[in-house]
């Protein structure tokens, strides 16, 4: 843990940058409330996007801006602080921050410059910005010679960066299935982020949480099995073009993850919004691999029951948790209003996922348009509740 200096200065009234989960849980979350506004009058209003002198259609920016702009902010301030409890080394923090921030901020405007240096512009901010990120986790761990977390995580961010050259590339020579891969990798790569994360933190929360005497089990031949079934599928998604094969293996995909679900699942997990926010958005995981095993044409459910099922649901939990231990305050006390945040995204996914197999697909706008509101809902109602946390040093007068 790091070592809290005694000092007599005056408290700060703003800390905002005092540690990389607060300018990137609130940026993030501003970001997609902005995003989601956006994607709502395209679709109620027909309001027309156009990047890049229209070499980019407004689905692939949106779906490039939930998962590269959205998810890996959220991603960011996670890993920045989780890596300096693991390390005990203080990861950036203050100008530093600033700069990383605010080179993630120009990545997310550089789409709307004019067309004659959007697209550079776009190129540069999106791939140093995660060039950064790689730097800022794998510094710490390397000094620390953790080397078995910089190939987990670090090598994560960097596919996360391969994932943004082929997406751009893909833009540049006007190639559209390089361009879908480098967004089904950039996908794909959020999803076993996820997945990792969960791995260590839900099932240490829930024995916490419920105050467990019995640790949950955890198992080697699942975590193996399941890391090499979802690599499995990575790559047999783009390559397997009868998806026979990609059927199967995300069937057996949402088999490892039930088994695991079923190991950390617990009866008074109900009563208690950080945890089953954290549960269920694993179970958002398996309910996107069915859709897929059952018709890959349903892949378009697919995404969105990971993407507003599972990528909302956690990164609301680990942000509402995070938040509350690493400003000082109780993480068994959450604030009450936060369930409805909970709620209010579960329904998102509902909607979006589920409706448009039951009702006619004349009613497929609305359906969206139901859904983007309950997310815009939720997350204003969120940044209310915790931007004052986020932004106001923490309460126990130590720094972070």
């Amino acid at each position: 843990m790091i070592q809290i200096q005694n000092s007599n200065q005056p408290a700060k009234k703003f800390a905002l940058f005092e540690l990389g989960f607060r300018p990137f849980f609130l940026g993030g979350c501003v970001f997609s409330i902005i995003l989601m506004i956006i994607w709502l009058q395209n679709i109620i209003f027909n309001v027309p996007l156009s990047f890049f002198n229209h070499s980019l259609i407004p689905q692939y920016w949106h779906a490039h801006e939930m998962m590269s702009g959205f998810a890996v902010a959220i991603v960011a301030g996670f890993l920045l602080t989780a890596v300096r409890n693991w390390t005990g080394i203080q990861t950036i923090n203050n100008k530093k921050l600033i700069f990383v921030f605010g080179v993630w901020i120009m990545a997310r405007i550089s789409f709307w410059l004019p067309d004659s240096v959007a697209f550079i512009t776009a190129v540069f901010f999106n791939l140093l910005f995660l060039f950064l990120l790689t730097l800022a986790i794998c510094h710490p761990l390397y000094l620390k010679k953790q080397y078995n977390q910089i190939a987990v995580l670090g090598s994560k961010i960097i596919f996360l960066l391969v994932a943004d050259a082929l997406f751009f590339a893909g833009i540049f020579y006007n190639n559209q299935p390089i361009l879908y891969t480098g967004l089904i990798l950039s996908l794909f790569v959020i999803i076993a982020l996820v997945l990792v994360m969960s791995r260590r933190v839900v099932p240490f929360f829930i024995e916490k949480g419920l105050r467990l005497r019995t640790p949950l089990k955890n198992s080697k031949m699942i975590d193996l099995s399941s890391l090499f079934v979802f690599l499995s599928l990575l790559i047999t998604f783009t390559l397997d073009k009868t998806h026979i094969i990609t059927n199967i293996l995300s069937l057996i995909m949402a088999a490892l993850h039930s088994v695991r679900l079923y190991y950390w699942f617990a009866r008074d997990i109900i009563k208690k919004p950080l945890l089953w926010t954290l549960y269920f958005g694993n179970v958002w995981i398996i309910i996107g691999l069915l859709l897929m095993a059952l018709d890959i044409h349903y892949f378009s459910l697919s995404i969105h029951a990971w993407t507003t099922g599972t990528v909302a649901l956690v990164t609301l939990g680990m942000m509402a948790r995070v938040s509350l231990g690493h400003t000082g305050r109780n993480i068994f006390e959450a604030p009450k209003s936060v369930t409805y945040v909970f709620a209010l995204i579960t329904l998102s996914a509902i909607s979006r996922v589920f409706a448009p197999l039951i009702l006619p697909s004349t009613y497929y706008t609305q359906i969206i348009s139901f859904s983007i509101t309950l997310w815009i809902v939720a997350f204003i109602l969120f940044v209310i509740i915790y931007a004052p946390i986020l932004i106001k040093p923490r309460i126990d007068g130590q720094p972070g």
